[in-house]
């Protein structure tokens, strides 16, 4: 069956980043979406599919799941140089929180996103999956893989964009708050970014 799959790939002018993580093309009237399964013994959420919950260690207990729709960007980050797989910069990739069926269940994606436009792709900025060409492969195919696209191109710019490092002292103190130690790494970022109070 695998010589099969092999040769059809080679005739098809596309092919997929990697096998079994979603169906393309999208058939008509669906959604995108993304192959994951879930655990019945603890509930954790897995994609890609696993064989084996990496958690509790069952076998055989997980139950097919799919992920589509929109989510939240949980962090971003424009990368300048060329990928070791060929995709050209700058490209933008990061973490995507996708609510599942059930509003109480939600995954972190790890994904490429469609446009590398820091504004777009801001924390707390909706997302849609979407199935899109992230490069070409030595036989001039389009590999496509799972991408996040920016639900609203028209959303407001933010009037303030800090670019800086910013971090507080390892481990955390007794005597600070989390409140207190993001603040802490605030004030180092825009200090590092080179920003003066007026």
């Amino acid at each position: 069956m695998h010589k099969k799959i092999e040769d059809a790939e080679q005739q098809a002018d596309w092919v997929p980043v990697q096998p079994g993580l979603f169906t393309y093309p999208v058939p008509a009237g669906k959604k995108p979406a993304l192959y994951a399964n879930q655990c019945q013994t603890c509930s954790g959420i897995y994609f890609p599919k696993r064989d084996i919950c990496p958690v509790c260690f069952t076998n055989g207990d997980l139950v097919d799941k799919e992920i589509s729709g929109c989510g939240t960007v949980y962090t971003s980050s424009i990368v300048q140089i060329p990928s070791p797989s060929g995709i050209r910069p700058p490209y933008a990739c990061g973490y995507v929180d996708m609510a599942l069926e059930n509003e109480d269940e939600s995954i972190r994606l790890y994904a490429l996103f469609t446009d590398p436009d820091p504004v777009k792709i801001a924390c707390g900025q909706t997302v849609e999956l979407v199935i899109d060409e992230v490069r070409r492969d030595d036989h001039a195919r389009a590999v496509m893989a799972h991408v996040f696209r920016p639900v609203d191109k028209d959303q407001a710019m933010r009037d303030v964009f800090v670019v800086g490092v910013g971090m507080t002292e390892f481990g955390k103190p007794p005597e600070l708050s989390l409140r207190d130690l993001g603040r802490q790494a605030c004030r180092a970022a825009i200090e590092d970014a080179g920003v003066k109070p007026d």
